[in-house]
């Protein structure tokens, strides 16, 4: 039911700023409607079992379910940046990053923190800090079909999360063969460490192939002039934290709940490819390779920080050593 509003509200939202205008009311509904879909998700899990369920049937519902609310956070991330006031961050001047047509806006936004909910009801409910942040980037004379397979196997390859972010101890490792099809995977995230308690996590991960008009790709900012029309096929990706898996839980291991969210489009523009990315995670979420919302943003003057910049780069040489 709210995967059907949530299509209908794209689509007005899409007919919206092809006529070169917009509705926030529209826009606030799909949010809503967004938001809804994934209570329902965790609604209906719950019903179905207190643990993970056995039953094949009951596992791929839950599974397609969990990709389908993960790749429309993906699309409404992007919808949110053309419409939410995202700053655009500035690039240091000596960065040197090795992209042509780059840009990235970012948004720091508060949100209810259940977890940390007030048990008394005079005192204000807790909050937490949540980045969203959305990179462009244009790759002359390479298809998209290249860039896709690379973002994708990125996902669940230890060497390249060794590679982009510099650290050690990360694994990666898919946690079952049973899913409901082969552009759908289940990975088992874990940081080991020598001081404290490890970490660990499970991604729910997919990717669709899907026709999106070219107005809900446009750059944030890009509305003065006439929007572009027409629709192009994409791949959409998405990637996002799940607790709706047969994980084991160890004792010297901490599991991350809160929800991390990560996706990509991609998709060719004549002889060129066209990649937006866009991730979103809370304060409360602190990785071995991105340990706080700091090692994105510099809050002081809205610029990549260093480290986001060499991971950048980093991505860019391990795209080059593939293509």
């Amino acid at each position: 039911q709210f995967l059907s509003k949530i299509s209908e509200l794209q689509l007005k939202v899409e007919m919206l700023r092809e006529q070169g205008s917009s509705d926030m009311r529209v826009e606030n509904e799909l949010l809503r409607a967004q938001l809804e879909e994934h209570k329902r998700f965790v609604s209906c899990f719950k019903q179905l079992s207190e643990g993970a369920p056995t039953a094949v049937n009951a596992r791929h519902a839950i599974y397609k379910q969990g990709v389908e609310t993960a790749q429309a956070q993906v699309l409404g991330l992007i919808s949110q940046s053309q419409a939410g006031n995202w700053s655009q961050a500035t690039v240091p001047l000596d960065a040197e990053l090795p992209y042509q047509n780059f840009s990235v806006f970012y948004k720091f936004k508060n949100e209810f923190d259940k977890n940390k909910a007030s048990l008394d009801g005079a005192k204000p409910p807790k909050t937490r800090e949540r980045l969203n942040v959305r990179v462009d980037v244009l790759f002359p004379g390479i298809d998209a079909t290249a860039v896709s397979e690379f973002f994708w196997n990125s996902f669940s390859d230890s060497g390249t999360h060794l590679r982009l972010f510099g650290v050690k101890g990360v694994e990666v490792t898919p946690l079952t063969d049973d899913m409901p099809d082969k552009d759908t995977k289940m990975l088992y995230y874990r940081e080991r460490w020598e001081d404290r308690k490890d970490q660990d996590c499970v991604f729910l991960c997919n990717r669709k192939r899907k026709n999106l008009a070219l107005s809900t790709l446009a750059l944030p900012h890009s509305n003065t002039g006439k929007p572009p029309v027409g629709k192009v096929s994409a791949v959409a990706m998405a990637l996002s934290t799940t607790q709706h898996s047969a994980a084991p839980e160890y004792d010297n291991t901490s599991r991350i709940t809160s929800m991390f969210i990560q996706g990509a489009v991609i998709w060719n523009a004549v002889a060129d490819c066209r990649l937006c990315v866009v991730f979103s995670f809370p304060d409360d979420v602190k990785l071995k390779g991105i340990n706080c919302h700091e090692d994105v943003i510099n809050r002081e003057d809205g610029s990549l920080t260093y480290k986001f910049c060499e991971i950048l780069r980093q991505y860019r040489r391990a795209l080059s050593d593939r293509i």
